[in-house]
């Protein structure tokens, strides 16, 4: 498999891959490896030991340091959010349609975290586009490549009060958002900064190198090509080297492949979690609108657990029933598939929206099944 992976992404660079690095464990055997270059103009070689912006990647990182809090009694899924977050009481919600946006109702429900780690609350963005997504993308805590440039915590929550929730508590099913407030909740909550609860709680239990918020000059970052490369819509390794003012928990995080398979792990083979909580984050817990809403994004036969996509039946090249996976805006994939006991994680430096970026993706589950 091993070699299958190395051969069929290196067959991509570097006309449609810059740079690459994955790791593949199965069972107790963990491989790791990587090719092309980590900037187009410089030709620095990709490195296993080279971090890359994991977008996305990032959520379900948040789930792990949210079940870990559910454990330790600081929060509880059906507690409402505004006991750490005041700022988000009382909210609006869109009566939808062809109604303008500030045409609105009072929620009827008050948010939960479950409602944050099911994506159910009501705000990010929506996979057919409406009114809404407009409002979020004109914003400033519009989801994209980097964490939103606001004042940290109240900086978010400002502009965010600004925009209505889609839909009533529970009743659909939107993107990304709900992962940043959540990682306010937790911040507020355990009384530290997301990056020292990751260091605490995670990178230090599991050993992880290079999983943060910000990297160490000595670590050498991918170029992020986030829709084109060589030239268009790049994001230099120098950003990657400041610590944010806002610690997003939806899309914040850089690491190296190896890192992101161990955290990614936790929802399988737990170390800082029960083996009852990993079950339940990566359980569905969807229905009615929520799991329509949410199969418009990821596909027929999948659903959503905590932060992460779940297959309710096999979906052949990518996991039987029970896998768990989820993606990256930046050219990432996690996945792990219990009934193999296989877990994988692709880091790049191509945007998977970019014209070529399902390339590299269908050639990296083609060579995991052995396609």
């Amino acid at each position: 498999m091993s070699q299958r992976v190395s051969d069929a992404l290196n067959a991509l660079t570097p006309d449609r891959l810059p740079g690459w690095s994955a790791a593949i464990r199965v069972g107790q055997d963990t491989w790791v490896d990587s090719g092309g270059v980590a900037d187009v103009h410089s030709g620095e070689p990709v490195t296993t030991k080279t971090a890359f912006r994991i977008a996305s990647l990032t959520k379900p990182v948040g789930a792990v340091l949210a079940m870990q809090a559910l454990e330790r009694g600081e929060i509880s899924l059906d507690e409402p959010i505004a006991r750490w977050i005041p700022e988000l009481a009382d909210l609006q919600v869109w009566r939808g349609g062809d109604h303008a946006v500030t045409e609105t109702v009072p929620a009827d429900l008050p948010l939960t975290v479950r409602h944050l780690l099911t994506m159910t609350a009501g705000w990010g963005m929506s996979s057919k586009g409406d009114a809404l997504d407009d409002v979020l993308f004109a914003s400033a805590v519009s989801p994209g490549p980097e964490a939103p440039k606001v004042a940290g915590n109240e900086g978010y929550l400002a502009a965010l009060r600004e925009i209505p929730l889609a839909f009533q508590p529970g009743q659909g099913w939107r993107y990304h958002n709900c992962s940043d407030v959540l990682g306010i909740v937790l911040s507020r909550a355990t009384g530290r900064d997301l990056d020292v609860l990751l260091k605490n709680r995670l990178r230090g239990p599991l050993g992880l190198e290079t999983l943060d918020f910000q990297i160490d000059a000595a670590v050498p970052v991918a170029t992020s090509y986030f829709l084109a490369f060589p030239d268009q819509d790049s994001l230099p390794t120098a950003t990657a080297r400041n610590r944010p003012s806002f610690l997003a928990l939806g899309g914040g995080l850089l690491g190296t492949a190896l890192d992101c398979l161990r955290a990614f792990d936790e929802l399988w083979l737990p170390k800082t979690i029960s083996p009852e909580s990993a079950r339940q984050a990566r359980s569905p817990q969807l229905d009615g609108p929520s799991l329509a809403a949410a199969i418009t994004m990821s596909g027929e036969g999948t659903s959503y657990g905590f932060q992460v996509g779940v297959n309710t039946e096999p979906r052949p090249p990518r996991g039987g029933s029970g896998a768990y996976w989820w993606s990256g805006g930046t050219g990432c994939e996690a996945w792990c598939d219990p009934e193999t006991d296989t877990s994988a994680v692709l880091l790049t430096n191509a945007g998977i929206e970019m014209e070529n970026g399902p390339s590299y993706v269908a050639a990296f589950f083609d060579a995991l099944s052995g396609g």
